[in-house]
């Protein structure tokens, strides 16, 4: 029911409805997963026993306990999908779908990501590929060690040796910037809606250069600790623990969304699927260039997204227009 502004009420259907919003670009190689849930204030989640399906799914893709899982392959595609969900333990009929668009897209390879022009000259630049985490850290999960809870110092002294449990955190983290700064690229080339506004159109293109930026000096500063080189730039220290600040923060956020609405256990953090956190880390850095402006340094802009972080604490970031 909803009071209108005549001081009436209109009232609505009662509706279930299906939540969570799947992530909506699959990188070949990389697991995609999306764990939908039910949306009903009557009822409590544990006494629904939902059975999700879908009436056709790409050859990749299959439903598993619930969840959406599939790993594409150089060919698969994407496409239309809808999620159906049916209630056997309840005597009713009602449908209850989603449909989205899923997109299947290659990983740009490592050298074109930190080779990524900036203002900055740098002592040199390397390739962003780095040796494979092995065993079960290769899962595209928040791992334990990369989701802390323990607040990174705002300028951290990064040491030249570095521990094994810091080198797999900061391989998590570069590799989350990274395939933020794909997601941008695959961005960039989706043609402008018809009929939107030049100037609306250029402010686009360049927020997405912006991030593009952002993300590309952020993955050469971890690339120098990785592979120690020196000397190590003035700005890579800070630029190192803000980011990590960002991305930890986005695997939070995602975290939350997930538990949101229930009141059974929380959501792990390692098991949040790391498209949902690039998605929550590319809002909080867009939000931090809408801040600052375009022609902030990469720093300031890192600088911002924190500041927003200790501001609002971990109030959920919202999509910017």
């Amino acid at each position: 029911a909803k009071k209108t502004p005549d001081g009436r009420w209109s009232f609505r259907e009662y509706q279930r409805r299906i939540t969570g919003t799947p992530a909506g670009v699959a990188y070949i190689g990389l697991e995609w997963r999306w764990s939908p849930s039910i949306w009903d204030p009557q009822q409590s989640r544990s006494s629904m026993h939902p059975t999700f399906t879908s009436p056709a799914l790409p050859p990749w893709l299959q439903w598993k306990d619930n969840e959406l899982v599939g790993t594409p392959s150089p060919g698969d595609r994407g496409g239309e999908i809808t999620a159906e969900v049916s209630f056997p333990s309840n005597d009713t009929d009602q449908k209850v779908a989603h449909t989205f668009k899923l997109e299947v897209i290659e990983l740009p390879a490592g050298e074109p990501l930190s080779l990524q022009k900036t203002r900055r000259p740098s002592a040199g630049t390397v390739s962003s590929s780095a040796p494979p985490l092995s065993g079960r850290n290769r899962s595209h999960t928040m791992s334990t060690a990369f989701t802390s809870e323990s607040d990174v110092p705002p300028v951290p002294k990064i040491p030249r040796s570095i521990t094994q449990a810091q080198q797999q955190e900061n391989s998590q983290i570069r590799l989350v910037l990274e395939m933020a700064a794909a997601h941008i690229a695959q961005e960039a080339t989706v043609p402008m809606a018809p009929g939107m506004p030049e100037a609306a159109a250029r402010q686009r293109q360049a927020s997405l250069a912006k991030q593009q930026e952002v993300l590309s000096r952020s993955v050469q500063a971890f690339n120098y600790v990785a592979f120690s080189l020196e000397p190590l730039p003035m700005d890579f220290n800070e630029l190192i623990a803000a980011s990590k600040r960002v991305v930890k923060e986005a695997a939070r956020q995602a975290a939350d969304r997930q538990a949101q609405g229930t009141a059974e256990a929380p959501v792990s953090i390692a098991s949040i699927p790391m498209n949902e956190v690039i998605v929550t880390a590319r809002l909080l850095i867009t939000k931090a260039i809408n801040t600052v402006g375009l022609h902030a340094s990469e720093l300031d802009i890192m600088r911002s997204a924190t500041g927003i972080l200790q501001q609002n604490g971990h109030a959920q970031a919202q999509p910017v227009p």
